[in-house]
């Protein structure tokens, strides 16, 4: 189920919070949800997890990483000393 939403890659070992997960997905399975519906939840929130993830990684870049590339100026009144 996780392979199928995107969640994980196919052949990756499960650690806990996979099965922490996975035992969720089989409550709500059995409570009747869709299997076809849950698949598309995850893989909306998977799609959701990664856009966040791209948008903090250049956020960082051009805030952090890039500033302390350069000696100056620094885009932000407080500078470090």
């Amino acid at each position: 189920m996780l392979e199928v939403s995107g969640l994980r890659d196919e052949g990756e070992p499960l650690d806990d919070e996979d099965i922490q997960a996975l035992r969720r997905v089989r409550v709500a399975l059995e409570a009747g949800f869709p299997e076809e519906a849950l698949v598309q939840l995850l893989r909306v929130y998977a799609d959701a997890v990664g856009r966040a993830a791209e948008a903090a990684q250049r956020l960082f870049h051009f805030y952090v990483h890039e500033p302390l590339s350069t000696p100056e100026p620094w885009p932000w009144s407080a500078r470090p000393r």
